[in-house]
């Protein structure tokens, strides 16, 4: 039983950046999903029957120019979409099973990034309280340049679990 009424064309203005998450919800008995689509003034919902992809690009189109900000969902990778930025709170509850795992390297590479992404909560957070942008993008330029080189360094020595993690897929 799908309520959407509208189509993306006339509901969901151009944006550089789009943060979209699904929850089910029951409809007299029936599983059913509440898709949102939010950004800078608005706020999309979407009551489908599915968790699919077919859902996704209803309300964003086959393509999107934008940033998707999303959970790790798999309908979320492998789009046409130009640029994807997952939820860290998930990646970080999902690097902190990794650390138990055994084997190909697995605490360690867990350690160094649960280490990088508690380290942007907090730059984050003194941003969100202090709104100094200069000092704020000091921090993202180098933070960026060792996110790169823990990616490269560690993307060929871990295995499976971690890989999907360090890969995004």
């Amino acid at each position: 039983m799908s309520i959407n009424t509208h189509r993306k064309s006339d509901t969901l203005p151009v944006q550089s950046n789009v943060h979209v998450d699904e929850t089910p919800w029951c409809v007299m008995g029936v599983k059913e999903w509440l898709w949102t689509a939010s950004g800078e003034g608005f706020c999309l919902f979407h009551a489908a029957d599915t968790r699919g992809r077919v859902e996704l690009e209803t309300m964003l189109g086959k393509e999107f120019a934008g940033v998707l900000s999303s959970d790790d969902f798999s309908v979320y990778n492998g789009g046409n979409i130009a640029a994807q930025q997952k939820c860290l709170a998930h990646l970080r509850r999902h690097f902190k099973k990794v650390l138990g795992l055994p084997g190909n390297n697995n605490a360690a590479v867990a350690q160094i990034f649960l280490s990088l992404i508690d380290e942007a909560f907090i730059a984050h957070e003194s941003w969100r309280k202090t709104k100094e942008q200069l000092t704020y993008d000091s921090w993202a330029t180098d933070f960026k340049i060792r996110l790169n080189k823990a990616l490269a360094t560690w993307l060929n020595q871990v295995g499976y679990a971690a890989g999907l993690l360090l890969t995004g897929v």
